[in-house]
């Protein structure tokens, strides 16, 4: 090598890590003053790996389709030695990367996941089969989260589990559809549309009601909602009903809630929805 002992000035260097030639290297031994020559590692790196090598243990920390085992049989090193030399190249543990390809892994699994609640994804998902009740469903999500974007209100997934559909501006939001009325009471001449929830869906704050055939939304919100798990609203505002030979006549209280978007107005921010989907 053309490069001098550090402490001779003379010798060319036989220990690279330390930078000396073998007779000063013995003599700083002897005197204790090896230290005054600490090792230098980026020499002992150049020297000893070649740049191909040196680039792949590199690209360890930024590739994640490389592993450690693939980098060590491509250069003919065990696992173990592998592990040795990245330390030696990075001046870390390869378990830092392992555990940060770990932790993605894991944000990847829960971004995935909630993905799969968007409105967007499931009726692209379904949609080879639209005449399935989910499909119809889905439909109903998709066509609240577009109406709920025009209003730019913040939509996202409910990220607890799958009882609720959506969260809108903060408010837990379960949104239920009615394709065909039927009558209830007895003496009922008006049809209603049926909708029925969980338990656990009655935890909502709001509940959005469409009635498919009248193509309208009804906002309920939770201090509303009847003592069971079923609403029922008319297909008209006034319904009618037969009693003791008589028509009776009564404007129905679910149309106060017709359409009524304002009440999710609120401030509070979440996460949204991308408008695209990668299938």
């Amino acid at each position: 090598m053309d490069e001098k002992c550090l402490c001779c000035k003379e010798n060319q260097i036989d220990i690279i890590q330390r930078g000396l030639c073998n007779d000063c290297y013995h003599y700083a031994r002897k005197t204790n003053t090896l230290d005054c020559y600490p090792k230098d590692k980026r020499r002992l790196i150049a020297a000893k790996y070649s740049k191909e090598v040196i680039d792949d243990y590199k690209a360890l920390i930024t590739d994640t389709s490389l592993t450690l085992s693939s980098v060590a049989m491509k250069h003919g090193y065990t696992r173990e030695r592998a592990r040795q030399v990245f330390e030696l190249i990075n001046g870390f543990h390869y378990t830092v990367i392992k555990n940060k390809r770990l932790l993605n892994n894991i944000e990847n699994k829960k971004s995935v996941s909630l993905g799969k609640r968007n409105p967007i994804y499931k009726v692209n998902l379904y949609k080879d089969n639209t005449s399935s009740r989910q499909y119809k469903g889905f439909v109903v999500e998709k066509k609240v989260l577009d109406i709920c974007n025009a209003l730019n209100y913040a939509v996202g997934p409910y990220t607890k589990d799958n009882s609720i559909d959506l969260v809108v501006n903060g408010f837990n939001v379960e949104i239920k559809s009615a394709y065909k009325t039927c009558l209830v009471g007895k003496g009922q001449l008006t049809g209603s549309f049926p909708f029925h929830f969980s338990e656990e869906q009655k935890s909502a704050d709001f509940v959005i009601c469409y009635a498919a055939p009248l193509s309208k939304f009804f906002i309920i919100p939770k201090e509303n909602f009847p003592s069971g798990r079923s609403i029922y609203i008319p297909e008209k505002q006034t319904m009618t009903w037969k009693q003791n030979n008589t028509t009776q006549v009564r404007k129905n209280h679910w149309y106060d809630y017709l359409e009524r978007w304002d009440f999710l107005k609120t401030k509070k921010k979440e996460v949204t929805f991308s408008t695209e989907v990668n299938e």
